[in-house]
């Protein structure tokens, strides 16, 4: 059996690093993580079949923190003993290059050529068939959204999503729109900064925060706009969505 350690800042449910680890065959692959922070996000439990081993080291990543996580990455690898060291992210793969030099976990290179098929990046575009259109219209209707020029953003509330910036551009649409209302999802840690940067903009009365959704693809399909002003992605999954949804204006 080939044991993967995987190593980043965060790890959260059903993103990409998630879906690799849980989708591998647990009859060839033993896996574990080490990341640095806590998720953002906890909804979705573990099916037996999809479960890994996660340690958290509760620790932000920057220079001064350096030494410390590279000898917590060293005692995982020891205490784990993986094959494979697969480190996501350019401040992660640093620290891992010099776990690597310490240690005697394995390190591949990959170069693309006959015996290594390419895969494109791509969606399934079959999942906007889950939207519907009656739930479209009860969300209209339970958020007294009817008439009204919807704007969206679904991501976590982060940095490097650029939501200083957001909260700008919505400004300049709300005072060019009487009618404009926009959403937003809400993460407990996050509340009152944002309620803070609404404040100050003048923003709280048309701002409404939906919270955690499972229903996220009706919601888009219900905006009219949806804004992502990542700071740090070229083309992330939301973008796609959108334009699946014909949200492309």
């Amino acid at each position: 059996m080939i044991r993967i350690l995987h190593f980043a800042e965060v790890i959260n449910r059903y993103d990409f690093i998630d879906s690799v680890i849980t989708k591998l065959d647990r009859q060839r692959f033993l896996t574990s993580a080490l990341t640095l922070v806590p998720p953002s996000n906890r909804t979705g439990e573990y099916s037996k079949a999809e479960y890994y081993e996660s340690t958290c080291l509760s620790r932000s990543l920057h220079l001064t923190s350096s030494p410390s996580i590279l000898f917590s990455l060293i005692k995982k690898i020891n205490d784990f003993k993986p094959h494979i060291l697969h480190a996501h992210h350019y401040n992660e793969s640093l620290i891992a290059v010099f776990a690597m030099r310490l240690t005697n976990v394995q390190v591949f290179v990959i170069v693309a050529d006959k015996k290594i098929d390419q895969i494109p990046y791509g969606t399934d575009t079959s999942i906007v068939n889950s939207v519907s259109q009656s739930a479209v219209e009860a969300l209209r209707n339970d958020y007294d959204l009817r008439g009204k020029f919807i704007g969206l953003t679904t991501c976590r509330l982060n940095k490097e999503k650029g939501l200083d910036k957001l909260i700008r551009a919505v400004f300049l649409i709300a005072i060019s729109s009487y009618n404009f209302a926009y959403l937003w999802p809400e993460l407990e840690m996050k509340k009152s900064l944002l309620r803070s940067w609404l404040m100050k903009s003048g923003l709280q009365d048309i701002v409404t925060f939906l919270g955690w959704r499972t229903d996220t693809l009706n919601w888009m399909a219900a905006s009219d706009l949806i804004f992502q002003p990542s700071l740090s992605e070229s083309f992330c999954q939301v973008i796609i969505e959108g334009l699946m949804l014909e949200k492309n204006r």
